[in-house]
């Protein structure tokens, strides 16, 4: 039954945090990334809730960003879920999912957009179908999640051989790992992450993404940067988001200069010893493509033993000759 149910755009934040918790919502879908979003320049977070008998069954965290800057705003917005939607493991739920996303697609507050693409972390057959009746599309996306309760022995054990002595060459280089503790230190992390993702022509977030929130998240242990120290210098680090028991891979960089000492591979295993002694049970490296393309990151990921999953993403494009023609012309601008 879907006639009780309603559309809010605000609930109180302790009910909206239960909800995610009680639901396996993952940290891209709680008040916390919400709020971190809000905080940073050129980020427009906005959330929407089904709400039955004043009780949360669904609930969609959607984030405005440019796709090109200029006076293609207009036309390249675009809006991404970033932890996809949530909702009860109910008839209730599912039922209210549709509704909810339904509204959302057409909601008079929606900016303008190109598409809109919904990154699931879990499985997301049960809404699926539900979905694709309101032109909502499916596609296959992997993912690799290490499971953190075995004994850090075994975990190593899974993780290929060659993999394992590329580990062991960066801790003979004597790569050092430190947490960031002050807002200096993250700047000089996203400074390598900008450098990174400018040498790929992929656009970044505003610095204010990773520091506004940073001084009362990383004392709260929702948000952590890790980095790699060399001959007194920062030359890596890896950006982590904690909740519910789950470490997400948020964003890495590692200066190239330094590629000789294996500095990705012994930051990765030092990531994962760091999130499992942090008390965390499952470390989630937050994508690694289609599987019918090629992407080197997706081996990279895979080399450490993890699981692989297929939990797909979505994407509402309600104009697709323009979304292929300005997807055309972001690809040609970009290095693969």
């Amino acid at each position: 039954m879907t006639a009780d149910i309603q559309i809010k755009d605000r609930v109180d934040t302790v009910e909206w945090d239960k909800f995610c918790r009680e639901n396996g919502g993952n940290v891209f879908q709680s008040p916390y990334f919400f709020e971190m979003c809000r905080a940073a320049i050129g980020y427009h977070p906005f959330v929407l809730f089904a709400v039955d008998g004043g009780r949360i069954v669904s609930s969609v965290l959607a984030v405005e960003v440019r796709f090109l800057p200029g006076i293609l705003n207009p036309i390249a917005n675009r809006i991404i879920l970033y932890g996809g939607i949530l909702w009860e493991d109910s008839e209730c739920g599912i039922n209210a999912t549709q509704v909810l996303m339904q509204h959302f697609i057409t909601f008079k507050n929606l900016p303008s957009f190109l598409f809109i693409e919904f990154r699931n972390f879990s499985d997301a057959a049960p809404i699926r179908a539900g979905l694709e009746t309101l032109g909502i599309q499916y596609y296959d996306y992997l993912n690799y999640t290490v499971n953190l309760r075995p004994p850090l022995d075994e975990i190593l054990k899974v993780v290929r051989p060659e993999k394992r002595k590329k580990i062991r060459a960066g801790e003979r280089n004597g790569l050092k790992l430190q947490e960031a503790k002050s807002i200096e230190e993250v700047a000089l992390f996203y400074q390598i992450l900008k450098k990174t993702y400018q040498q790929k022509k992929v656009p970044l977030a505003d610095s204010s993404l990773f520091t506004e929130k940073f001084t009362a998240y990383n004392a709260e242990k929702v948000y952590r940067i890790l980095l790699v120290e060399y001959g007194g210098q920062v030359i890596g680090g890896q950006a982590l988001l904690f909740y519910n028991g789950i470490a997400y891979a948020w964003y890495m960089a590692v200066d190239d200069a330094y590629f000789h000492l294996r500095v990705s591979d012994w930051l990765v295993w030092k990531t994962i010893e760091y999130v499992r002694s942090s008390g965390c049970s499952l470390f989630d490296f937050c994508g690694a493509g289609r599987p019918d393309e090629k992407y080197g990151v997706r081996d990279f990921k895979k080399s450490f033993g993890g699981e692989e999953v297929n939990y797909g993403r979505f994407i509402f494009t309600p104009r697709p000759r323009l979304y292929g023609f300005m997807n055309s012309l972001y690809s040609l601008g970009s290095k693969k």
